[in-house]
């Protein structure tokens, strides 16, 4: 068990990003990962294409606007996954989304695990606020049962929230409508 604090720095240096990074480059066989709040980095995508480039089976959750708080970030979010799904088109994406009539809860689940045997969870989220403006905390634990309880999570949430979306096109979709009143506060929802 490694437990990881994460201070905000001008620099941007994130440690825990960095362990993650590592762990999706060591992976042989599998990557679930699951982000309450979050926007894929360049580097996480070609992370995600060469594991996916060796046979690595990765598996997305993704909130969208259906599932999440902060709508300002959807944009970001959307954009990231689309450039994801170019970078690495094997990666099996799965977003929250309205099923059978049910809007899904606030996935605020942040998880990772690689070949069921090596997991991390905390308050860290895959975006620059993490770098640059939050404090967070990690546990990193080489444990099966832990990973099987996460690919569980990620398994019941996938059923239950989710749909897959295999192509860029279909994240459309997922972009947020914004309104005539949240104009002026910026150009959050442009395409």
């Amino acid at each position: 068990i490694l437990f990881l604090p994460s201070t905000p720095s001008s620099s941007g240096e994130d440690v825990i990003l960095r362990c993650v990074l590592g762990a999706i480059n060591s992976a042989s066989e599998s990557i679930y990962m699951c982000m309450g709040h979050f926007n894929v980095s360049e580097a996480v995508s070609q992370a995600f294409k060469r594991a996916t480039d060796r046979g690595v089976k990765v598996y997305v959750i993704s909130n969208s606007f259906h599932s999440c708080d902060l709508r300002t970030g959807q944009l970001d979010l959307i954009r990231s996954l689309k450039r994801m799904l170019t970078v690495a088109p094997k990666v099996q994406l799965f977003v929250a989304a309205v099923k059978d009539g049910k809007v899904p809860p606030f996935l605020h689940s942040k998880y990772l695990v690689v070949d069921s045997r090596w997991a991390c969870s905390g308050s860290w989220n895959m975006w620059m606020r993490s770098a640059f403006y939050e404090m967070e905390a990690e546990v990193f634990v080489q444990s099966e049962s832990f990973a099987a309880d996460l690919e569980g999570k990620f398994t019941r949430e996938c059923e239950q929230f989710c749909i897959p979306v295999k192509t860029v096109d279909e994240c459309n979709q997922f972009l947020p409508k914004g309104c005539a009143i949240c104009e002026g506060f910026g150009p959050f929802f442009d395409v």
